[in-house]
């Protein structure tokens, strides 16, 4: 699933190349993929004009000019691609939004992804919003509020990190490199962390994501399509030696989700 990183990254990229663009042509190959209905996302977007593109959490929003609202969402399978309009539809295409001769697609072999058109002055209290927690970067992610989070979470770290009522826009990938940057076992219950713990965990946040972003950039400088995950410390490397120290990278299984992390630096 994109996660942060890899959504601003296509933030980024999407921006001139839709901004400012009337949407020719719209087409949902996947009716129960569009909300309210494929019919009022089709005749929405239709003639309307890109403004802004904009991230929370795991959701890209356009913003229009008729000051309605775009929401995608990927879900766990699905990407962005950019193509021209005259290519051949990839297998398991959700919806297209034509802009002249090129087209934003959204693919999604599993048919998960999802797009939400949301009306004018809503955007703020739409449910799949509303129900977030803060951003990463947002002004409101302090310390304090990090370390309340925690104490107060009855599971694992990782799946603080990874709950997105309590902060949004992190998900499996990017909690175990968190998790790695701060030398914290993934298991560990989110509630006994020390104080020490909490402080590092909270400047790894930040750093891990920005690092990411940098890492992603470089390696998609124009593109919207992929997870790019090559450069990352632990997640995806079981077996490989651990970048930090002498250990060998582990994969374990939480609550039935995989998690990656060096058993010799992080405790």
């Amino acid at each position: 699933m994109p996660e942060l990183p890899d959504l601003e990254v296509i933030k980024a990229n999407l921006l001139p190349k839709v901004q400012g663009q009337l949407i020719s042509h719209v087409t949902v190959f996947k009716p129960s993929s569009a909300k309210p209905s494929a019919e009022a996302v089709e005749s929405g977007l239709r003639g309307n004009i890109v403004k802004s593109v904009e991230r929370k959490g795991k959701f890209t929003i356009l913003g229009l000019k008729d000051k309605r609202s775009l929401l995608i969402h990927l879900m766990l399978h699905g990407q962005m691609d950019w193509a021209p309009t005259n290519t051949p539809e990839q297998h398991r295409i959700v919806a297209s939004l034509g802009f002249g001769d090129s087209e934003l697609r959204i693919i999604d072999a599993s048919g998960w992804a999802k797009l939400f058109l949301v009306p004018p002055g809503e955007l703020d209290s739409f449910s799949l919003l509303s129900g977030l927690g803060p951003d990463p970067f947002d002004p409101g992610f302090t310390s304090d509020y990090l370390k309340r989070l925690l104490a107060n979470f009855p599971g694992s770290v990782k799946f603080a990190l990874m709950e997105q009522k309590a902060v949004a826009g992190i998900g499996n990938a990017y909690s175990d490199e968190i998790l790695f940057c701060a030398k914290i076992r993934p298991t560990r219950k989110a509630a006994a962390l020390s104080e020490a713990d909490r402080d590092r965990l909270y400047k790894c946040i930040r750093e891990t994501l920005r690092w990411g972003i940098v890492e992603a950039k470089a390696r998609m400088p124009t593109g919207i399509r992929g997870e790019i995950r090559e450069f990352l410390h632990v997640h995806g490397k079981e077996g490989q030696p651990c970048s930090r120290c002498e250990g060998i990278v582990r994969q374990i299984t939480i609550e039935g989700r995989g998690a990656y992390y060096c058993p010799r630096c992080q405790t």
